[in-house]
């Protein structure tokens, strides 16, 4: 299959999974990320994060999730998507962060299966890889042309 028929077939899957774009980036280190990670830890500006700053080494290289990886596939979900019901109580209520409502990481994690499959069957290796430090998924979508941060 040439490579233009594969991402549209790509973006066909994404789309009817739920994804709202679909990016294809390069596999090189993040080194600008990486640099702003440590920096940021040794400033002591991390907070105690410790799944973001665990180790940045190895979430910002692309290339360790995957052996022989040439490629990052980057899918954009709509957490925040949908109508917000009002409350259904009465008396002081908080707020709560919109993408916090549901698990969206089921649903991504589903439509990112999708796509892989895609790929599978079109004989490449694949790694659904999200909300995991093997990963900064924000240099990923930036660099797939998804987002910025």
């Amino acid at each position: 299959m040439n490579p233009s028929a594969l991402i549209d077939e790509l973006n066909e899957a994404a789309t009817a999974a739920g994804l709202v774009a679909l990016g294809i980036a390069a596999v090189e280190p993040f080194e600008d990320t990486r640099e702003a990670l440590e920096s940021r830890k040794a400033a002591g500006l991390h907070g105690g994060m410790a799944f973001t700053y665990r180790d940045p080494q190895r979430s910002t290289d692309p290339a360790r999730i995957l052996e022989g990886a040439r490629s990052l596939v980057v899918g954009a979900w709509p957490y925040a998507a949908g109508p917000v019901g009002e409350p259904q109580f009465e008396g002081p209520a908080g707020r709560v962060a919109r993408y916090a409502v549901s698990d969206h990481y089921a649903a991504l994690r589903s439509a990112l299966e999708a796509v892989a499959q895609k790929l599978e069957a079109a004989g490449y290796r694949t790694r659904v890889v999200l909300d995991d430090n093997a990963l900064v998924d924000r240099a990923a979508a930036q660099r797939a042309g998804l987002g910025w941060f």
